[in-house]
């Protein structure tokens, strides 16, 4: 199944009748990924294996170069174990150990099965991505 996004969050907030935060953070790192001149299905993906793991977004350059999970999270506890499990699953079988976790407004580097997940704050995550593109 392919995944639907808008280019403006404001439709997306018109048309839904309830405040989906985790859909509207995950829209905005679409966005800010194509500013940078990423696009989808050219270098922006989102994998999914047979038992419903998925990671939202994966960026590849001739290799994939980084995976990228979105939560609306404001600390470690808010964070649900299936998005560390997918992002761990997806890592092994995409041999990518750049991983990236964006949050509302949680920041942390934790080890997780011999790997490294960097949390990093949507606002802070955004602001890095336009100064080393």
């Amino acid at each position: 199944m392919p995944k639907a996004y808008l280019t403006d969050n404001g439709i997306f907030r018109f048309t839904e009748y309830r405040l989906d935060m985790g859909k509207l953070l995950e829209n905005a790192v679409l966005q800010e990924l194509c500013k940078i001149g990423l696009e989808p299905n050219r270098d922006i993906f989102y994998w999914r294996d047979n038992t419903g793991k998925e990671v939202d977004f994966i960026i590849r350059e001739e290799r994939i170069k980084q995976l990228f999970q979105v939560t609306y999270a404001s600390d470690a506890g808010e964070i649900e174990n299936r998005e560390i499990e997918s992002m761990l699953k997806a890592s092994n079988q995409l041999n990518c150990n750049n991983l990236n976790m964006i949050t509302w407004d949680y920041e942390d580097e934790k080890r997780y099965a011999n790997k490294t997940i960097k949390f990093t704050p949507f606002w802070k995550w955004a602001i890095n991505l336009h100064h080393t593109h």
